[in-house]
C-alpha cells in the first residue's frame, strides 16, 4: 500500500497517518491487531438508515455502493478518505471556509489526482 503526503512525489511518504491504516489494514497496524476486523467491518459499513441520504458508519462517512471507501471531513473542509477497492489513503488538509466558483470541487479532483499519479 502506497501513502502520499503532498501534492508532489518528493512529499511522498511510506508511513502514512497511523489510524487510516489501522483501518486500511483491517485494524492491524504494524503487523499488531489493535482493532478486530469485525470492528472496522462495522466501523465503515452504512449503519443509517435509506432516509438519510449520506450514508454513515461509526464516526465515518461511507461510500456508495457499500465496500468501496470510507472516511472523514473535518473543520473547513479538510478530508481523509480509504478508496478500499485501491488500498489508496488521501489526507486533504486545506483550511477554508467556502470556496469560491468550482474551489468546492478540489477535494474530488486532488484525490483523482493522487490515485492517477501514486495508485496502483
Amino acid at each position: 500500500m502506497q501513502f502520499v503526503r503532498g501534492a508532489i512525489p518528493e512529499q511522498r511518504h511510506d508511513e502514512g497517518e497511523p489510524e487510516a491504516r489501522c483501518r486500511s489494514t483491517d485494524g492491524a497496524l504494524g503487523g499488531q491487531r489493535l482493532l478486530s476486523e469485525a470492528a472496522v467491518k462495522q466501523m465503515t459499513s452504512k449503519e443509517t438508515g435509506d432516509l438519510v441520504e449520506t450514508s454513515y458508519g461509526f464516526g465515518l462517512s461511507v461510500a456508495n455502493p457499500p465496500g468501496t471507501g470510507y472516511g472523514h471531513g473535518g473543520a473547513y473542509s479538510t478530508d481523509m478518505w480509504v478508496n478500499s477497492n485501491r488500498q489508496f489513503i488521501t489526507v486533504f488538509m486545506v483550511q477554508h471556509n467556502g470556496f469560491p466558483g468550482n474551489g468546492g470541487k478540489s477535494d474530488g479532483v486532488f484525490k483523482e489526482a493522487a490515485l492517477a499519479a501514486f495508485g496502483q
